[in-house]
């Protein structure tokens, strides 16, 4: 019994402490990863108070970052693999927090449910051949496997294909909005591969990696 209350004082404290840091929008990683954790404090335990009132600000929070954050092809505005990944995967916690309480309306989830497709899509676009994303801004190179798998266990429909999520990787593509365009000679892992990156600076992470670019050869 001592455990719970502690644990309960613990969780209640925290969210009022997320709760008054989140006064008004502010882009950036952070204040998703943030939004998400109240908004799961908040829907999870409804015998607090003030639940409703996280859950709410929580959500209109989520919203704001899904519209101002991300660009309209799904990258997101820090412009890093790395930070645009956790970002992304937090708006997909809250999904699936929310989906599993039945938080959301027919409209909301499919509003929801766009959103994460075409940001989840956006790596599928935008990694090196054999699946690396790459190491502009505040990033490494690493595999993608992981967002792949992630991708395909929110939505299975995307394992269909063709392609990659639903994603072409064979032929040369651009994302003009989110700034990058990739040069490929098809999706084979030792295939040739450029990117070119001409988009705004995003911040702190993108640090100053405008205007360069990568090329892969023989893996």
């Amino acid at each position: 019994t001592n455990g719970r209350e502690a644990m309960l004082k613990l969780l209640l404290g925290m969210a009022r402490s997320l709760y008054r840091l989140q006064t008004e929008y502010r882009p950036g990683n952070w204040q998703i990863v943030a939004a998400q954790s109240l908004y799961h404090t908040g829907v999870s335990f409804p015998e607090f108070k003030e639940s409703e009132t996280w859950r709410q600000k929580a959500l209109e929070l989520l919203k704001e970052h899904a519209e101002k954050d991300f660009f309209a092809d799904g990258g997101h505005g820090e412009r890093c693999w790395g930070y645009g990944h956790m970002s992304l995967g937090s708006m997909a916690n809250f999904y699936k927090i929310a989906a599993r309480h039945k938080a959301l309306d027919a409209a909301a989830d499919v509003y929801w449910q766009s959103f994460l497709k075409r940001g989840y899509q956006w790596f599928a676009a935008s990694t090196a051949p054999g699946g690396y994303v790459l190491n502009y801004g505040d990033g490494g190179i690493g595999p993608s496997d992981g967002i792949i798998a992630e991708a395909i266990e929110l939505f299975p429909d995307l394992a269909k294909g063709p392609g990659l999520l639903g994603i072409d990787r064979s032929r040369s593509n651009i994302l003009r909005p989110s700034g990058y365009a990739f040069m490929r000679g098809g999706d084979e892992a030792d295939a040739p591969f450029m990117s070119i990156n001409f988009g705004h600076w995003g911040g702190g992470h993108t640090h100053q990696d405008l205007l360069d670019f990568s090329i892969w050869r023989f893996g």
